[in-house]
């Protein structure tokens, strides 16, 4: 969901890897350095997803996802 404009979009994620361990963000934020990298807070660590299918598009790497995704700080999972 997209904190500002409430908007959702459905995506699929086709591969992800655990990094157990702590921090602050609350659970469902996403991290990112908008070039190579994006993670989704958990409860016991972060998950790193490596390949991904937003709605309506083809499953991608997550650097060419984070390429064409503007403003990923804006959104947050839900289930």
């Amino acid at each position: 969901e997209n904190k500002l404009t409430k908007k959702n979009i459905i995506i699929k994620i086709y591969s992800a890897e655990i990094i157990e361990g702590e921090h602050k963000s609350e659970i469902g934020t996403i991290i990112s350095d908008k070039k190579n990298h994006l993670y989704i807070s958990a409860i016991n660590g972060l998950i790193s997803i490596m390949e991904i299918q937003p709605e309506g598009r083809k499953k991608m790497n997550i650097k060419d996802f984070l390429i064409g995704f503007r403003e990923i700080e804006n959104w947050k999972v839900k289930s």
